[in-house]
């Protein structure tokens, strides 16, 4: 696939959360009648989290296909281009280049500079290893990390809707506990000292200097991203659900 291809697709995927966001948006609006209650704030919030666990969900689902069929994948570490990568880098490029606009936008109800800083590194490197597949196999290691948002992002859904007594409540916290761990923790030592291996690679020399760095900064904005997404989970969250109490006055 062509550079010009994949410009296509990280436009294409822009527009596409874009137009999910605002088309659900505008649909719950209108055909739920408690939500359309809701202050603007609680709505843009709402569809943020949504359009989010819907990109982790494609995305996780994406890797672990290519993971399960892709046997030169795990061959080769440092450079390695597929279609299969390039559709999936793609679309979390335009998912990064949609929530950047989106966190400028609805600045007084999303903005954080250090998801400005993530979203901008990201969509750099997300650029360099999908045209040129510069640490192909690190990228996605980290892209995998999504698995802990979906768990994240439903934890924020369950206490807006006051099921925090719940089993269900109980169970995904179980599993944000040990997912978060398995693909966000756990896997910290192994990449950098597969990083440090890479660097012994002849192909690493063929990387640009800047890629490199570039590709260390990402890194390094992923774990204060990391560390802060189950915090900002409940921070996020009202003490007394505007949803539910919307609800429970139709009711």
């Amino acid at each position: 696939m062509c550079q010009s291809e994949t410009i296509y697709l990280f436009c294409f995927n822009s527009i596409l959360f874009a137009t999910l966001f605002y088309s659900l948006l505008n649909v719950f609006r209108k055909n739920w009648r408690s939500f359309s209650n809701l202050d603007r704030n609680f709505q843009i919030k709402f569809m943020s989290n949504l359009i989010s666990s819907i990109h982790a969900v494609v995305i996780v689902t994406l890797i672990c296909l290519i993971c399960a069929t892709d046997q030169n994948f795990n061959k080769d570490n440092l450079i390695y281009r597929s279609n299969a990568l390039i559709l999936t880098y793609s679309i979390t490029f335009g998912y990064f280049v949609y929530d950047f606009f989106l966190l400028i936008y609805y600045k007084n109800e999303l903005f954080d500079w250090q998801y400005i800083a993530h979203h901008t590194v990201g969509m750099v490197a997300g650029y360099t290893t999908t045209n040129y597949g510069y640490f192909s196999y690190l990228m996605t290691a980290r892209l995998i990390s999504e698995a802990s948002t979906i768990f994240i992002n439903f934890r924020w859904f369950l206490l807006v809707f006051k099921l925090k007594d719940s089993k269900l409540y109980t169970l995904n916290g179980i599993l944000v506990l040990v997912i978060f761990g398995l693909v966000r923790i756990v896997p910290i030592i192994p990449l950098w000292m597969l990083s440090i291996q890479m660097t012994y690679d002849d192909e690493y020399q063929l990387i640009p200097l800047v890629c490199r760095v570039l590709y260390f900064s990402f890194k390094q904005l992923i774990k204060p991203i990391s560390s802060t997404s189950l915090s900002s989970a409940q921070s996020s969250t009202p003490t007394t659900s505007p949803l539910s109490s919307s609800l429970a006055q139709a009711s």
